[in-house]
């Protein structure tokens, strides 16, 4: 668990940012280093950039740039990162983020919020499908590498700067490109009961409208779970997807973010009560694949309880219309968590997620 802040601590001036000259261009950087355009000893609200040189001489991209917002507040408290865009195709967490960075007061903040809205500013400028100068999303690069790829050495210089330094940390991602979530907070499950109940209690006061509960599968490497490895309270959320946003999904990160930091005592006022259903997903056979590839025709809604031998969804050729359609039905009662948006797929591309109602 990090230590709460030293109130003795210098002063910052309101909302600088230290990443813009006079002359409007970059700070300089070194080759092979990084540099944090703000100072994380200071007091106040600050807005500035994380800056690394590419490591890819291919790249038309001289400098990386992470953009950062740090707000101290007078009074001691917990350090909770909010972090968002850790993916190109990603865009209610960044939004979300950039609004609450407008919208937050210091003065309302005790201990400290770490802002990070964007992961992968380049790849989301240019609509690329990974950074820059790598082929490998932030995500799986994680716990990284200051000698490695653009990709490694972001995942690394954002764990030790700002996760680390972290009690908890707040994750807010979408379906991408393919997938549609209803809107939902979740966390994995820990052997720790203590821990987990109350990363779980987190969770519930986010309020989206579902909590789920996964299992802590054997994944690859991944932020999530580095973030869990060192025992920070990690609550991720999923807001819609399909590349793209809606006002639903990003009222609740709105309200999520302000109600988790609440709960975590950093920020002032009343969490705003909603309703949220308890969810859990229980097994690997959970997440439903496409068995062959060709136009994905929905049958079922999201969001929605399902059943046991309706159609889930239909897979159609183009190539060959004479060949009767591949019907995927539902292998379980269940909740339809997340759910292919429909139009091309590939055999073995994730078409669903299954989840169970639980009580709490």
């Amino acid at each position: 668990m990090a230590m709460h802040e030293n109130p003795n601590r210098r002063e910052a001036a309101i909302d600088f940012d230290l990443s813009d000259t006079s002359t409007g261009n970059p700070p300089l950087y070194i080759d092979g280093c990084a540099i944090l355009t703000i100072d994380m000893a200071l007091r106040g609200k600050q807005q500035g950039h994380l800056c690394l040189s590419s490591a890819d001489p291919a790249t038309s991209a001289g400098q990386l740039r992470i953009p950062v917002c740090v707000m101290t507040g007078d009074s001691p408290g917990p350090t909770v990162t909010l972090l968002s865009g850790i993916h190109h195709d990603e865009f209610d967490g960044p939004i979300a983020l950039l609004n609450l960075i407008h919208s937050l007061s210091v003065q309302h903040i005790s201990g400290r919020v770490i802002l990070l809205p964007s992961l992968s500013p380049q790849t989301q400028n240019y609509s690329q499908p990974h950074s820059v100068a790598s082929s490998t999303h932030v995500d799986n690069c994680f716990p990284g590498d200051p000698g490695g790829s653009d990709s490694s050495r972001i995942a690394y210089e954002v764990l030790q700067r700002f996760i680390k330094p972290a009690d908890w940390v707040v994750d807010i991602r979408s379906g991408r490109n393919s997938i549609q979530y209803s809107d939902c907070a979740l966390v994995r499950f820990h052997e720790d009961k203590p821990w987990q109940r109350e990363t779980e209690q987190a969770m519930i006061a986010f309020g989206a409208p579902n909590s789920v509960r996964i299992p802590a599968f054997n994944e690859l490497p991944s932020l999530q779970k580095t973030v869990i490895a060192l025992r920070k309270h990690y609550v991720q959320a999923l807001l819609g997807g399909g590349a793209g946003c809606t006002i639903n999904s990003l009222n609740t990160a709105r309200s999520g973010c302000r109600n988790l930091l609440r709960h975590c005592g950093c920020l002032d006022g009343e969490i705003e009560l909603s309703s949220t259903r308890l969810l859990e997903v229980r097994h690997e056979s959970d997440y439903v694949f496409a068995p062959a590839g060709g136009l994905l025709e929905p049958c079922a809604h999201l969001g929605r309880e399902i059943w046991k031998g309706e159609p889930l969804a239909r897979i159609l050729s183009v190539e060959n219309p004479e060949l009767e359609p591949t019907t995927i039905d539902v292998p379980r009662d269940s909740v339809l968590l997340a759910y292919h948006r429909g139009g091309p797929v590939a055999s073995g591309d994730l078409l669903a997620i299954l989840a169970d109602e639980v009580q709490r």
